[in-house]
């Protein structure tokens, strides 16, 4: 065969090896980090979730992550870290929680996993009064010491908000940090007649616990 016999012939086997080349496209990956399935959670808080996602045909930065509860939208889509993590917050109600994080290409291919939570119900703060007791006697304008316990099972105390009210929703100026144990120690004066000193303690949920003690304070 002659050497332009053979030139004649590149143009036809060119034309059939690049109709064989094809690019396939996997599916995207994702893998949720936290929580997992065992991460005690509590109904109403917080929580925080993560993420890692890729593929092998596209750059992290590509991809969008969206995460969902069933139906409902946690997070909507958005690009992911280089790294290929990616975040969203949510708050749920107690029971068993089924969470999905779905990865999306630019080609629109996905990819999604899914872990299913257990989440139990959120008790509120317990409150008690120490000091002063309902019986004890107490005059006008004289200072009262004032010592309460509060704790939290799955609230740290440090994040717990509390108010000290009189009978008629007056606030009043207590001690409102409480110690490492829980502990509360402050003093008050009150006006000659019958109060209701309350504390409410309310945690990151929205719970609150209530305790209070009436007294009578004698001019």
């Amino acid at each position: 065969m002659s050497l332009l016999s053979l030139l004649s012939l590149l143009p036809a086997l060119t034309g059939c090896q690049s109709s064989d080349v094809a690019v396939r496209n996997n599916q995207p990956e994702a893998v949720v980090l936290w929580p997992t399935a065992e991460t005690p959670l509590t109904g109403g808080q917080l929580t925080p979730l993560l993420g890692a996602v890729s593929d092998t045909n596209d750059f992290a930065e590509d991809l969008t992550a969206a995460w969902y509860a069933g139906d409902t939208v946690l997070c909507e889509p958005a690009p992911v870290e280089p790294d290929g993590t990616t975040r969203c917050e949510a708050t749920f109600d107690a029971g068993e929680v089924g969470i999905t994080l779905e990865v999306t290409d630019p080609a629109d291919v996905t990819g999604t996993a899914d872990v299913l939570l257990d989440v139990r119900p959120n008790a509120p703060p317990a409150v008690q009064f120490l000091s002063p007791t309902a019986d004890s006697a107490q005059t006008a304008d004289a200072l009262i010491v004032v010592e309460a316990l509060i704790s939290d099972a799955e609230t740290p105390l440090e994040t717990l908000t509390l108010a000290w009210t009189d009978g008629d929703g007056a606030p009043l100026s207590i001690d409102d940090a409480p110690d490492t144990d829980g502990s509360l120690l402050g003093t008050l004066r009150l006006p000659a007649g019958t109060h209701t000193v309350t504390l409410s303690v309310t945690d990151t949920a929205g719970a609150t616990g209530t305790a209070s003690v009436t007294l009578n304070v004698e001019g």
